[in-house]
């Protein structure tokens, strides 16, 4: 066999192949320029999704902290609040470590009651993090009839009351801040 025969039998073979292959690895290309538009719409979509069950979320929280303290001006804890309060033993937790929360709250720098009420709740939020605390609160919550998150929540309004007056607020002037109500883009 000589090199030009050989070079033939390459040719001829090689040319088809390496064709075949730019071919197959083009649509491989495709497949995968279709694959990122996919993902495209699909974290578009999540991202949606993520929106709607927050605000599903923010309904939901809504509506079971009215259960313990009734959307009046301002929240105060109902006869149900005042009983998981008492139950739960979250009042000797607040209690036992009330200057700790008072100078976290004050470390947030709140400037108004509306403030100092959120950053209370979220102080006392907190305490779902504490891993050896957690057990001893799931099972006064149960205790109480009732779940963590109302455990907390229920101390967080309790953390407000004891703390406000504190910071040399009022109770009432918590509307006054509350985005909620005195919002100047509501229509």
């Amino acid at each position: 066999m000589t090199f030009d025969t050989i070079l033939k039998i390459l040719m001829t073979i090689g040319i088809p192949a390496i064709l075949s292959c730019a071919i197959i690895i083009g649509r491989k290309f495709q497949c995968i320029d279709a694959l990122e538009k996919q993902t495209e719409k699909i974290e578009t979509k999540t991202d949606k999704l993520t929106e709607s069950i927050n605000y599903i979320k923010g309904k939901i929280e809504t509506n079971w902290r009215e259960e313990l303290a009734p959307a009046s001006s301002p929240m105060k804890l109902n006869e149900r609040g005042e009983k998981i309060l008492k139950k739960s033993g979250i009042k000797e937790i607040i209690d036992t470590r009330l200057s700790e929360f008072f100078k976290t709250v004050k470390n947030k720098n709140p400037r108004n009651a509306y403030w100092v009420q959120e950053n209370a709740i979220s102080t006392i939020y907190k305490l779902r993090k504490e891993s050896k605390l957690l057990p001893k609160l799931e099972e006064s919550a149960y205790e109480a009839g009732s779940d963590v998150d109302a455990v907390l929540f229920v101390g967080g309004i309790y953390l407000r009351d004891i703390i406000l007056p504190k910071f040399e607020f009022k109770l009432e002037e918590i509307d006054k801040y509350d985005p909620k109500i005195n919002n100047p883009l509501k229509t």
